[in-house]
């Protein structure tokens, strides 16, 4: 039969224990926030590389006007939409974004 000197000794392993096992439950629920904060900037990085990408194919697509009318490049090269330019001169502004652009006459 165990004495109480035993008993505290097992008392105070379990102790210990329970204390590592708890760490060990903190360290892999930090390890899972990290791989998990890691896979969503990775999707975002990724996200943006297909933004740019896009735009790349816009801007060898990109006319400068059509017909009379002269089109924004910003406009079209980062969202894909024709966008009149407004003003004359050589100074011209874009009624949606309203980036301005110097057009030679």
């Amino acid at each position: 039969m165990a004495t109480a000197e035993e008993l505290l000794k097992r008392a105070a392993a379990a102790d210990v224990m329970s204390r590592i096992t708890q760490r060990r439950t903190r360290i892999s629920n930090e390890y899972d926030d990290i791989e998990t904060a890691r896979l969503l900037k990775r999707a975002e990085l990724d996200a943006q590389i297909e933004v740019e990408n896009r735009a790349s194919e816009r801007f060898s697509s990109y006319e400068p006007s059509r017909g009379e009318k002269l089109l924004c490049p910003h406009c079209w090269i980062v969202n894909g939409k024709e966008s009149s330019l407004i003003g004359r001169g050589s100074v011209v502004r874009c009624e949606v974004c309203g980036l301005q652009f110097s057009v030679a006459p």
